[in-house]
């Protein structure tokens, strides 16, 4: 969206760089912004939804889906709980609080569970989709 300075013959810019930031990371922003909503909309057409997640998950671990979903802090049911949290609120989009209903957990708990997640996928390579979104 871009914003019309208040005065005669400045250039066009996206936001207001008073507020925003210089026009190179308002653009930077936005276009993250869009690649994750792209990401996102691939994961689904995939067909990857919240239980597709879990299942995920339980598979890296060597858990099912009711072992994954049953509350317990089990040293592999954190991990896959973890990755459940991060791949849920950070590929898919869906609201933490949503996934802390599903999960039997709190949001703060969910909140620690995607860094959690996070750490564990990057340090075990792990990755939702089997193919290269």
């Amino acid at each position: 969206m871009a914003l019309k300075s208040g005065k005669e013959g400045r250039d066009q810019t996206t936001g207001d760089e008073r507020i925003l930031g210089e026009g190179e990371f308002v653009e930077s922003v936005l276009k993250e912004a869009e690649e994750n909503i792209e990401r996102r909309q691939r994961l689904r057409a995939q067909g990857y939804d919240f239980r597709k997640v879990v299942s995920r998950a339980g598979e890296l671990i060597g858990l099912n889906v009711e072992e994954v979903i049953k509350p317990g802090k089990q040293p592999q049911r954190v991990q896959a709980r973890s990755l459940v949290c991060y791949w849920a609120v950070i590929e898919l989009g869906l609201v933490g609080t949503s996934v802390a209903k599903m999960l039997g957990m709190s949001q703060p708990a969910v909140s620690k569970a995607v860094q959690r997640g996070r750490r564990l996928a990057a340090d075990k390579g792990y990755t939702l989709s089997l193919i290269h979104i």
